[in-house]
């Protein structure tokens, strides 16, 4: 699980930055006034977790509660100059769904299954969300052109009868359709 960092100052072309852990393709800044405190409870529901790491931030693992493990940073006030990265390891008896949960937050991951997959979907209404992000961050080394680029392999790959809308954000956000949440694809 990446939780993003998204107060701290992503990019500042005036600032020397260092390389971002975990193959996240973000460059950092060495210092921020920034602080935080994180703990997250990674719930247990029988996943047959083998481990949890973080090669972000140095971690604290409590794992004294047969419900669940406690991941809290090593370091109190901790610096938002990165995001933070949390491992979680399965065994080969997995589950397709994960969740990690904390007071304001809840983190989700799903990966359909091979019998998920091989559903007949033409019976199935399906929606897609595409959500672009056109911020400052997106400047240079034509970014803005290859999220168009995928836009359009996105709209091309869409299943017809489906739904869908696509959300750009930067400083504010709109939608593509704002009459209703999704629209039907036909072409």
């Amino acid at each position: 699980f990446v939780v993003p960092t998204t107060i701290a100052p992503r990019y500042s072309p005036s600032h020397k930055s260092i390389a971002s852990p975990g193959g996240t393709g973000v460059k950092y800044l060495e210092s921020v006034p920034y602080k935080i405190e994180f703990t997250s409870q990674v719930e247990k529901f029988d996943q047959h977790i083998v481990s949890i790491s973080s090669p972000s931030h140095p971690t604290k693992i409590d794992c004294n509660n047969e419900d669940m493990f406690l991941v809290t940073l090593s370091q109190q006030d901790t610096a938002l100059d990165r995001d933070i990265i949390i491992d979680i390891e399965l065994s080969d008896i997995r589950s397709n769904t994960i969740a990690a949960i904390d007071n304001n937050a809840v983190m989700i991951s799903f990966i359909p299954s091979e019998q998920d997959c091989r559903q007949d979907l033409n019976n199935v209404m399906n929606e897609f969300f595409l959500v672009i992000d056109c911020s400052g961050s997106m400047s240079g080394d034509d970014k803005i052109g290859l999220a168009c680029r995928a836009m359009l392999l996105f709209l091309k790959s869409l299943p017809v009868n489906c739904r869908f809308n696509i959300i750009r954000f930067g400083s504010h956000f709109s939608a593509l359709f704002t009459d209703q949440v999704t629209r039907e694809y036909n072409k």
